[in-house]
């Protein structure tokens, strides 16, 4: 796994070290546990209306709020996400109003991600 993310590849390993390896099926699953979740293309009547294929590289994986308070208390689902996208070479993205939202201020009270 490149990118600059060591980061993230280091949280991913302490995290499977304190709750056991993440599986490639954990990883394969991840994102259709629950109807809505992960990004779902647009069905084929969109992508005709938009007058393009959809290219998948221009797909991102964004981390909002929720999140990041899932990884603080060690949702397993939402790991096996993040480690999709380190497996694949991508970056998990968020912006500053999310960093806000779970920036918890004062030492030793913010999300271990942050």
């Amino acid at each position: 796994m490149t990118g600059g993310c060591e980061p993230l590849t280091d949280f991913l390993a302490a995290y499977e070290a304190e709750h056991g390896e993440i599986t490639d099926d954990e990883v394969r699953a991840a994102g259709r546990r629950a109807p809505g979740a992960g990004y779902r293309r647009p069905g084929p009547a969109r992508r005709a209306r938009v007058g393009a294929a959809w290219p998948r590289s221009c797909l991102m994986f964004v981390l909002d709020a929720g999140a990041f308070v899932a990884i603080e208390r060690g949702d397993r689902d939402v790991v096996a996400l993040v480690k999709r996208e380190r497996l694949a070479d991508r970056a998990p993205v968020t912006n500053g109003g999310v960093v806000a939202q779970v920036w918890r201020g004062g030492r030793g009270r913010q999300a271990p991600v942050a």
